[in-house]
């Protein structure tokens, strides 16, 4: 801050009384003037010293940013190299016709009754087998008595197949979403081998029986389910009656729904 002083240099104190020395008083009015030019004077260069200054310190940090700067190594960001991922190529499920889903089938149980010292038996050729899986696939459910009241040899006898002393088997398994037809074909017989106590182990019973002549096999699957019904075919012996009942329309049995 600059403070300007104007001094009044003309007043005499004598016995007590102020005097007015009229010479200097006119005087220090006519270096007022003087004083004021001065003192404006005194103030711009203060001022442009202040500038100079300000504008020489600027330019001072201005130029160590900039040797700074200079002095900064630069920093290299490393290369990254992507490795080449190889996604393996799409290959298409494999198409099955029902042929050869019911030979897998067959095979299957054939392996399970030779590991047992058990005879073959042949691919059965009823209808009532491949037509019955196809309901039970609609319903998503599965029981051995149709909604129609119909058990294994009435469907037999309806169908006008050949006709047998029947034994069934039912499974239900995963469709393709899940798994190949295949996969749950063999899936299923490995259940009704190995997991069949809550059956009183009847579905492998049904598999291993020595009596059995052939099995028709019926196959139906979507996206969702796979169905598969095993009609076990003995031949009757001589002097052998079909139970009548087995030709009578039946209560539907429990049903297990998925």
């Amino acid at each position: 801050m600059i403070v300007l002083v104007i001094g009044f240099t003309g007043f005499l104190f004598v016995n007590g009384v102020f005097e007015i020395n009229t010479n200097n008083l006119d005087k220090s009015i006519q270096n007022i003037p003087k004083n004021i030019q001065e003192t404006t004077k005194t103030v711009k260069n203060v001022a442009t010293d202040t500038s100079d200054t300000i504008q020489k310190t600027l330019t001072d940090q201005i130029d160590t940013l900039q040797k700074t700067s200079e002095t900064i190594p630069e920093t290299k960001i490393p290369k990254i190299t992507v490795p080449q991922v190889e996604l393996p190529e799409y290959e298409k499920p494999k198409e099955y016709i029902l042929a050869e889903l019911k030979q897998i089938a067959l095979d299957d149980i054939n392996k399970y009754r030779k590991e047992k010292g058990i005879h073959s038996i042949l691919l059965g050729n009823a209808k009532a087998s491949q037509l019955y899986s196809s309901e039970l696939l609609a319903e998503g459910c599965i029981h051995h008595i149709s909604n129609k009241g119909e058990g294994p040899m009435l469907r037999y006898q309806n169908n006008r197949d050949t006709m047998f002393l029947v034994s069934e088997n039912i499974a239900g398994g995963s469709g393709t979403i899940w798994m190949s037809p295949q996969d749950s074909i063999l899936d299923a017989n490995k259940r009704m081998m190995f997991d069949d106590a809550d059956s009183n182990w009847g579905h492998r019973n049904n598999i291993l029986d020595s009596g059995h002549h052939s099995v028709s096999i019926g196959i139906a699957y979507d996206d969702q389910r796979l169905v598969m019904v095993q009609d076990f075919e003995q031949v009757l012996v001589m002097g052998y009656n079909y139970e009548p009942r087995s030709f009578e329309p039946q209560s539907v049995d429990q049903k297990s729904c998925w």
